[in-house]
């Protein structure tokens, strides 16, 4: 037996697994287990919103039909990899603009409330 059907049969139904995600920049995920004895599980775009790779997460894991393959649902954003992002301002409002997250890293735009201070569209953020 090989270790991918040894750690497809530890897998066989869903589970509830903790571990960190890697974002493709198509907004998709694989998620990576704590546990070895799991294998990598896809994560569909639509559950990618906001998480940001090495975030750790708790996801709800079922096998996809035909296959060894895994697909997850996200149950709950445990820790943040990242606490501070930087970016171009672009002003919205008065007191509100956006941060754009060209690069697919982040899932979504950040939008800014700047509370009573205005700032300039193009300054670094």
């Amino acid at each position: 037996m090989n270790r991918h059907s040894r750690r497809s049969q530890n897998h066989q139904k869903n589970s509830v697994l903790q571990g960190i995600v890697k974002r493709h920049p198509d907004g998709f995920g694989f998620f990576i287990p704590d546990n070895p004895e799991f294998p990598d599980v896809y994560i569909p775009r639509q559950e990618m919103s906001g998480i940001m790779t090495n975030d750790r997460l708790s996801i709800s894991s079922y096998p996809e039909r035909g296959g060894h393959r895994f697909r997850g649902e996200v149950i709950e954003i445990l820790s943040r990899a990242n606490t501070r992002v930087m970016g171009k301002f672009e002003k919205l409002e008065k007191y509100k603009g956006v941060i754009r997250d060209r690069s697919g890293a982040w899932g979504s735009d950040l939008v800014l409330d700047t509370g009573d201070i205005e700032v300039e569209s193009g300054k670094l953020v």
